[in-house]
């Protein structure tokens, strides 16, 4: 493969070089969409696929640097909210029958409770339950930053969507949704998942081993509060147009 064949994307978990112009071009002719458009939405499929050595593997370098929420639809009335370290991957998940402002607070209030550091910025995709007033202005009494993700982007939020992913490969396809107990089996999953699965992108460690070996250098909740800067931060938009016109005017102000 030439040089001039070679380029990278950056994603939230890797680093990932593009396949060569022919790949692109014989995907185009079978697919019959645009080349690169077949490659956004089949990147991760070519990572499986693809030779070790073309893969750099990224992650946050703090405890709590960066905590990626999502909500993924399980079934008709069943709602998982999940939030994960971008460094350890150490999650918290939760179900709810609906996706809206009060039970993304109660969330927020039970990943505050279960992650066992603090957490400097918190990420999600621009879907309605995340931009509630009330949600944000929690999001600020904690001195917590709220970073969003582009439209049409979930490659950004990535190591939260191959998370889901996990979960419905090896959890729920174990279990019957329709069992009272669901809330319980997640909760064990959960504590599984964190504890004693070994990840591939840890060297076959737990984000538990990986949070210990980091804790020596997770901020205190006092230290966050100090590094926060509320004048710096404002009340988020869903619309990112409306978003991106409020950014040009502060900057002409």
């Amino acid at each position: 493969m030439s040089k001039r064949s070679i380029g990278t994307l950056v994603r939230p978990m890797l680093v990932i070089k593009k396949p060569p112009r022919l790949w692109l071009q014989c995907m185009k002719t079978a697919s019959g969409l645009n080349a690169m458009t077949y490659w956004r939405k089949n990147f991760e499929q070519w990572f499986i696929d693809c030779d070790e050595s073309f893969v750099i593997r990224y992650s946050r370098p703090t405890l709590g640097d960066r905590v990626q929420m999502d909500v993924c639809k399980i079934a008709l009335g069943i709602y998982q909210y999940t939030a994960i370290d971008d460094c350890t991957p150490y999650k918290v998940l939760r179900l709810f029958r609906r996706r809206t402002a009060n039970n993304t607070i109660a969330f927020f209030d039970a990943v505050i409770e279960d992650m066992p550091f603090a957490i400097q910025r918190i990420q999600t995709d621009r879907g309605r339950e995340f931009f509630a007033t009330k949600f944000q202005e929690r999001l600020l009494e904690w001195g917590i930053k709220f970073r969003l993700i582009k439209p049409a982007s979930p490659h950004l939020n990535g190591k939260v969507e191959r998370s889901q992913r996990t979960d419905l490969d090896e959890s729920y396809s174990t279990v019957d949704i329709k069992d009272p107990l669901l809330p319980d089996l997640l909760a064990e999953w959960q504590h599984y998942y964190n504890l004693d699965r070994p990840h591939s992108s840890l060297d076959g460690k737990t984000p538990t081993e990986r949070l210990t070996e980091l804790s020596d250098d997770a901020l205190l909740w006092e230290e966050v509060s100090a590094k926060f800067n509320p004048s710096k931060e404002r009340l988020q938009e869903q619309n990112y147009r409306a978003e991106l016109a409020l950014r040009k005017l502060k900057r002409c102000l």
